[in-house]
């Protein structure tokens, strides 16, 4: 059985939910928050890529946006892409200080654990090996949720 993280938190979450995902039958929720998450993930990948600290990170949106949009059903797009774009921008100093430390971006693991096996993905990894993780909430930086601890672990 294969496992995400993000799965392994539901079932601490809700095991009823969990039982549903398993089954195929759990809505799949396209919530702008998501779309917005997703996006900026994307446009971050693109740039870390490109390799050229002369590009802006901003500059990425839409093809990000243009990348995922056939997940989405949203209806304010023009309101969304102001959004994703004030994200990278926020994350545009972070970038280019960690562009020439890249090794890695969107990296994906497999653990096995006899017969399940937990995937994921690991955003960034640095060439000393540092894994970063990047988030795209708007809530004010806080002590890590025990959901965020579990993914990181």
């Amino acid at each position: 059985m294969k496992i995400s993280a993000s799965s392994l938190n539901l079932f601490f979450r809700c095991p009823y939910a969990f039982s549903l995902k398993l089954e195929g039958k759990e809505p799949v929720g396209t919530s702008d928050a998501l779309y917005i998450g997703k996006a900026v993930h994307r446009a971050l990948e693109l740039f870390f890529k490109m390799q050229d600290e002369n590009v802006r990170l901003e500059d990425f949106t839409d093809q990000a946006m243009a990348e995922i949009e056939h997940d989405y059903n949203t209806a304010e797009k023009i309101n969304i892409k102001d959004k994703i774009q004030s994200k990278l921008v926020a994350y545009s100093e972070i970038a280019k200080s960690l562009l020439p430390e890249v090794a890695e971006t969107e990296s994906e693991f497999r653990i096995e654990f006899g017969e399940i096996e937990i995937h994921g993905f690991i955003d960034l990894i640095t060439k000393d090996h540092t894994i970063i993780d990047f988030k795209t909430t708007d809530n004010a930086p806080s002590k890590p949720s025990n959901d965020y601890i579990l993914q990181l672990s």
